[in-house]
């Protein structure tokens, strides 16, 4: 199973949460069931002491170098990082449920002794919202620097957080490997039951691979002695050299720097872990609600059990590469979209001058019989009243003519005659949004062919966003293979990414959690409806 395979099973069975009927007495039951299909999510906990990396780390994974490093942490404030399409911290105090949303530069100011000594601001919680496809997968990672001493606080508030972990990634380094409170460390996190991913971090330091591996075994030595198993894996890996990589798109050097090693580990086990216990435990509970609301229909409990059956198969996830990492957060709207409605826009004020000063102009527009019908609406929302009665009014008596002309003719019950002026044909303004796409697409295509590395290499945005249709003409006017291949596999992305957060939306909507959603998937209907059909007629 791939990522994208469990968010599609969670896909299917929000489809067949949907066929549960709504009565007074089962809303709360089908709300909670769609909130927790909604919102779950990996949580991984990343401990270790200062100066080991931890920072560079998350920053790798997550392919942005967005938390401070080298900075020293506070012990009592825990920093998660979670997926958002708009870049922000949002902080959590202590004896409070206020929170406060801050900018992602201020991060330090509440985190570090530096910014925040000894906690004075009483931050418990800095939660980091970051557009990363790793994070819109589904993972939460959360560094807890004085984990050691939270897990041996036994209070509730702690249990609950611990019950919440999935997995630990404890990062040690190469100049740097298990000290003496790092032992207990071990101890406490064996006694939670949860599984361990040991990293040793800075194999940069190492003068050849001989020393990784002596390090590597001097580490795994350690680790046995605080009671792990002798045949533990251990994830040697510089995560400075994965940030770079990430930062470059470099896929040598990220997979010569151990980081997809680490990842791949992690989830794999992730995702077996939930199959077992997550969507088979939703299952049950859908099958559950089905016989109680007597829905037990074949074809839903088919897909049911279809979800089940699902094997656990280590692969990675294409969607979760470098091809989403084109963009990081929004999609911008269609290039060529917006260059149209520049054109149109353009024409439509010059034309309320031109109707106001110009009698030429007025007769021009009587001649042409205004505007087709879209733009005659958008021209009502530019123009002033004045403006609008002084172009439209003439038009009206010619139609008002015609029309009496064609009661003359039915008087006389003689076949009738076509003298309407409803047939449209192209206005002026269609003309200028003609001449804007033809402009855009040139320039977009012409682009591309002069820099096919870049655009193949995904190292450039040209044509990002494109609607459906002018994605095809631009497509059209390219004749580089290499680039029509990436933009053909970029396009599917895109529209991926767009269903992705539309089928977001609805599950959140469905389960009356619109707080939880991001910017994004708030405008992702009308955002993707916009994708396959471009914009309201008129627009253009």
């Amino acid at each position: 199973m791939t990522l994208r395979q469990y968010r599609d099973c969670k896909y299917v069975l929000a489809e067949c949460l949907r066929a549960l009927p709504w009565r007074a007495e089962t809303v709360v039951r089908n709300r909670l069931l769609f909130e927790r299909l909604a919102m779950d999510r990996f949580n991984i906990a990343v401990v270790g002491r200062y100066s080991r990396g931890k920072s560079t780390l998350l920053n790798a994974m997550t392919g942005l170098d967005r938390l401070p490093m080298g900075a020293e942490p506070l012990t009592s404030v825990i920093t998660s990082l979670a997926y958002g399409s708009e870049e922000k911290v949002v902080l959590h105090f202590r004896g409070t449920s206020l929170i406060e949303d801050v900018p992602l530069a201020q991060l330090a100011d509440y985190v570090t002794e530096r910014g925040n000594p000894g906690n004075v601001r009483r931050v418990e919680e800095a939660e980091i919202l970051l557009p990363s496809s790793i994070l819109r997968a589904g993972f939460r990672f959360i560094d807890t620097p004085g984990l050691g001493s939270i897990i041996r606080a036994n209070t509730e508030t702690t249990l609950a957080f611990l019950e919440q972990i999935d997995a630990f990634i404890l990062v040690s380094a190469f100049d740097d490997l298990l000290g003496p409170d790092e032992e207990g460390l071990l101890r406490d996190i064996g006694s939670t039951g949860k599984p361990l991913f040991p990293v040793v971090n800075k194999i940069d330091l190492a003068t050849d691979d001989e020393a990784v591996r002596a390090t590597v075994e001097r580490f795994r030595h350690g680790l046995v002695e605080a009671g792990l198993p002798p045949d533990v894996v251990i994830f040697p890996l510089s995560a400075r050299n994965a940030l770079s990589a990430r930062l470059e798109r470099g896929d040598d050097a990220l997979r010569r720097s151990g980081l997809p090693a680490l990842e791949t580990a992690v989830t794999e086990f992730l995702l077996s872990r939930r199959q077992q216990v997550f969507l088979r435990g939703m299952c049950d509970r859908i099958a559950a609600a089905l016989k109680e609301d007597g829905r037990e229909t074949p074809a839903l409990l088919a897909r049911l059990d279809a979800v089940r059956s699902i094997s656990v198969i280590g692969a990675s996830d294409a969607e979760d590469g470098d091809m989403t990492a084109a963009w990081s957060g929004d999609i911008p709207p269609c290039p060529v979209c917006v260059r149209v409605e520049r054109a149109v826009f353009d024409h439509l004020t010059a034309l309320q001058h031109d109707l106001r000063c110009r009698e030429e102009a007025r007769r021009t527009f009587r001649s042409e019989n205004g505007l087709c019908s879209g733009h005659s609406r958008l021209f009502a929302r530019l123009a002033a009243p004045c403006e609008i009665a002084t172009a439209f009014a003439p038009l009206l008596r010619d139609e008002s003519r015609r029309l009496s002309l064609r009661a003359m003719e039915a008087d006389r019950r003689d076949p009738p005659v076509s003298v309407s002026g409803m047939a449209e044909t192209r206005c002026a303004a269609c003309a200028a949004a003609e001449r804007g796409a033809v402009e855009a697409i040139g320039r977009l295509a012409a682009a591309m062919e002069r820099d096919p590395e870049a655009s193949a290499g995904g190292k450039s945005d040209q044509g990002l966003g494109l609607c459906r249709r002018h994605f095809e003409q631009v497509l059209d006017r390219v004749g580089t293979s290499a680039v029509r291949a990436f933009l053909l596999k970029r396009q599917a992305a895109l529209f991926e990414r767009r269903a992705d957060d539309m089928a977001r939306f609805a599950l959140k909507q469905d389960a009356a959690r619109r707080d939880a959603m991001t910017p994004a998937e708030k405008v992702a209907p009308r955002a993707g409806l916009t994708q396959w059909a471009g914009p309201e007629p008129g627009g253009l």
